[in-house]
């Protein structure tokens, strides 16, 4: 992309962030010229300003469980090893405990 295009998407993406939601589309048309590509650009960008928006809408304490999945605490796993231990001796317990 040349400087000129980026300069032209950055200045009409600025102002269309500072438009209420309802009233982006009708400036977006206005601002475009029926450029379809300078119109996909702008709303992929717009988008991903909406998102990034929300990104901290909940504590992630409270999102990164789903999003992990099960958890396996290094206690459940040094149990697991005490009762099945893969080979003889401590030094697999001492290295799974660190």
């Amino acid at each position: 992309m040349n400087p000129e295009r980026w300069r032209q998407i950055e200045r009409i993406y600025n102002l269309a962030l500072d438009r209420p939601l309802r009233e982006r589309e009708g400036f977006l048309d206005s601002r475009c010229h029926g450029d379809q590509s300078l119109r996909r650009e702008l709303d992929r960008l717009l988008r991903r300003a909406e998102s990034a928006a929300t990104f901290l809408d909940e504590p992630a304490i409270l999102v990164a469980p789903q999003l992990m999945g099960p958890r396996e605490t290094k206690v459940e796993k040094l149990d697991a090893v005490l009762r099945h231990p893969p080979g003889h001796g401590w030094a697999n317990c001492t290295a799974l405990a660190a």
